[in-house]
């Protein structure tokens, strides 16, 4: 099985996101927790051999909507090593390309996280 992090490399930063959406990291963790519904401390709980989606989320959409570094993605969500981060970005975006469902998900929280930054 071909590992996940060795297909690309995506430890380049994106600050043009940045600039364009102006998300602020702990406003995306927040709006992705709460359409989970759980908090943000929940969040960061990860078991061994369980999967936690809406933390997978947030890492996924604070580097794709927000172009947020690895470093500070996994500060926000608990992950010391930039590396999980970056595998838990690759293994979300692969899943979101595959289910339809997961996919529907990721926009629906895109459009509340434009709809209040529009609303500022």
């Amino acid at each position: 099985m071909e590992r996940v992090g060795k297909r690309r490399e995506i430890d380049g930063e994106q600050p043009e996101r940045r600039r364009v959406f102006g998300l602020e990291i702990d406003e995306i963790v927040e709006v992705t927790a709460k359409y989970y519904g759980v908090t943000i401390e929940q969040l960061g709980v990860k078991r061994r051999g369980e999967a936690n989606e809406a933390r997978a989320m947030a890492m996924y959409l604070c580097r794709r909507v927000g172009g947020y570094k690895l470093t500070e993605i996994g500060e926000v969500v608990g992950l010391k090593k930039y590396s999980s981060v970056s595998t838990g970005y690759l293994r979300m975006e692969e899943r979101i390309g595959r289910e339809r469902r997961l996919r529907q998900r990721a926009v629906r929280i895109e459009n509340q996280l434009l709809k209040s930054q529009e609303q500022t």
